[in-house]
């Protein structure tokens, strides 16, 4: 499995209090202004838990204040705790029990804020395991779709409005699940990143491409128009085999490398031979 990762304009995002009162703040830097996203991608931190595979996050905020900047990294360590700290032997369960308690913190938070001031709260959760099986749950109207055979299907959930913690609460869904193809993507990303790859063909282009470094192409290609927007996205490529790097390494002796040459390998067996053979004359005498 390859993770395209991409995050654009992100320095945008710091310090938004500096660029109401200053004058040097663009029009294009006040319209991104209250506007808060951030993405994270999580691997497995043990040998013992290679089989829950990549981990995914996606959120955005918007109608942001400065005292919600840490929100979207907390709740990213709660997933990425809960999820690798559980072992099931059905490895959906892990997604299930990381989602529940993202659902306790974020029903916490709509409990303690103060709903004179609203924000919206987008959110994609992804696990794609060893065997290519696909977990999703989704917050708001970040767009996902499944490029498989050539085409986009859009997986989004369409019933599920962003949370407004001045409104009725709202919380993740049951997660989907699915079992994806060997040459099938799936592509995540907030709502001004799909528009703009829309435009400029780009998904269209995505889902005939197979190998990353054609991806990489056609990307970078399109790196001038892609330069003013504001958001992230995630590209997941699914392979064949989803190899996931393992953490131990084999455990290997001096000898090693000599049996593992076939010259050598006929005369360390006759040598021990001869010595089993002196042992043995040597007890029974």
């Amino acid at each position: 499995m390859k993770i395209f990762e991409i995050q654009f304009n992100p320095r945008f995002r710091k310090n938004p209090k500096k660029s109401i009162q200053g004058s040097f703040c663009s029009k294009w830097q006040q319209r991104k202004l209250g506007v808060l996203y951030n993405s994270f991608s999580f691997f497995p931190p043990t040998k013992q838990t290679l089989k829950l595979g990549q981990l995914c996050l996606l959120g955005e905020i918007k109608n942001t204040l400065p005292k919600n900047k840490q929100l979207l990294l907390e709740l990213a360590d709660i997933l990425q705790k809960n999820y690798y700290q559980n072992y099931f032997e059905n490895e959906t369960e892990p997604f299930k029990l990381a989602i529940a308690e993202l659902n306790k913190c974020l029903i916490k938070k709509a409990k303690t804020e103060n709903p004179t001031l609203p924000y919206k709260l987008n959110l994609a959760v992804l696990s794609l395991t060893k065997n290519n099986k696909l977990s999703l749950a989704q917050i708001g109207s970040l767009k996902i779709l499944l490029l498989s055979c050539n085409q986009a299907f859009s997986i989004e959930n369409q019933q599920n409005t962003a949370l407004n913690f001045n409104a009725c609460f709202s919380n993740f869904a049951n997660a989907a699940e699915t079992v994806l193809g060997p040459s099938d993507k799936i592509f995540v990303a907030t709502e001004e990143v799909f528009i703009a790859f829309k435009e400029k063909g780009l998904i269209e282009k995505i889902t005939y491409l197979q190998k990353a470094k054609e991806i990489k192409k056609a990307l970078k290609q399109n790196k001038q128009g892609l330069k003013d927007i504001f958001g992230a996205c995630f590209l997941i490529l699914t392979e064949p085999e989803n190899k996931i790097i393992a953490f131990a390494k084999r455990k290997t002796t001096f000898l090693s490398p000599i049996i593992k040459k076939p010259r050598f390998r006929k005369i360390f067996y006759i040598i021990l031979f001869l010595i089993f053979l002196l042992l043995g004359y040597f007890l029974f005498k």
